[in-house]
């Protein structure tokens, strides 16, 4: 008996015997917390070099710049004259300083790239993508098993469905990982520069070099939830069509960080082929907005 017509015998022998022509998922999916918080802490790791190359950058900025401010303290100026002064002083010694500033940055990137090439990430990443992969797995087989009474096909028909999307999810994030620290590093190039030239004080420019460092880690954390959410619903997404499934149940996490615009989806019908509107006119499935931990629950269409 060829696919189709074992789909197919398959449909008829559960209508008569769920006694209905479509019927909703009676298991709510888990969305993938702990793969969640296992790239936090890959993350926190690959960032933990940039961190331990900071207090020495920043010591050899703030001499570098204090040069600027050499004298003025004594002349009694007021705060606005004294940036004036630091930016006409820093003019006249552009060149040097931009080079000398340079020269600090390329120190870090060299230690930073010594401690970061002692990560893993690719063996890391990999790990990663089967336990989002397996989870994912092991959550649709309890869906199928619990409203429809039936067994899905094994993992290793999975595998094969999956097996370009995982692969290219892994090289992107390992990318993303690797070049992370040169990133960070070249934000914080900005913000000196940008500190320098405009005259703010060096105890002003390490201010703003520890809060975009921590901004940094803070925002890479942040977007792991967007990483790990659209591998999992890439792969839903696959499963559900493979299996004839064209519709889905939108699921929050049923917690207080769910968004209002996510609330009023929780509990309805959407297609695959049309997303909804989530926030300011985007239109998103589950798990594709920004910081969405939702998940699209099967809804099984039996004729």
């Amino acid at each position: 008996m060829d696919d189709k017509r074992r789909i197919s015998e398959l449909r008829k022998h559960l209508q008569k015997k769920l006694k209905a022509k479509e019927i909703a998922s009676k298991y709510n999916a888990k969305y993938p917390i702990s793969a969640e918080q296992k790239y936090r802490e890959l993350v926190q790791e690959v960032m933990e070099a940039v961190k331990e190359g900071a207090p020495d950058t920043l010591d050899a900025i703030k001499q570098l710049i204090d040069r600027s401010e050499s004298g003025m303290r004594e002349e009694n100026l007021s705060e606005r004259q004294a940036k004036k002064k630091r930016r006409r002083q820093r003019i006249n010694s552009l060149s040097s300083d931009l080079e000398n500033l340079e020269a600090i940055f390329l120190s870090m990137e060299i230690s930073v790239t010594a401690y970061a090439n002692g990560v893993n990430v690719t063996d890391r990443v990999q790990q990663l993508s089967e336990n989002i992969k397996d989870l994912n797995n092991t959550e649709w087989e309890r869906s199928v098993k619990k409203t429809l009474g039936t067994a899905p096909p094994q993992k290793s028909y999975y595998d094969q469905i999956h097996a370009e999307a995982i692969a290219d999810w892994a090289k992107d994030n390992v990318k993303w990982l690797s070049d992370m620290p040169d990133d960070t590093i070249t934000e914080l190039k900005g913000i000196a520069y940008s500190g320098y030239i405009d005259g703010k004080t060096s105890d002003e420019i390490e201010d703003e070099l520890n809060q975009g460092l921590e901004s940094a880690l803070k925002r890479n954390k942040a977007l792991v939830i967007n990483r790990v959410s659209n591998i999992n619903t890439e792969i839903t997404k696959q499963k559900h069509l493979d299996a004839g499934i064209h519709e889905y149940i939108w699921w929050t996490r049923l917690d207080e960080r769910v968004r209002k615009s996510h609330q009023r989806l929780h509990g309805r019908k959407f297609s695959w082929d049309a997303p909804p509107e989530t926030d300011g006119g985007r239109h998103c499935h589950p798990g594709e907005d920004y910081g969405c931990r939702c998940t699209a629950l099967p809804h099984f269409d039996l004729r």
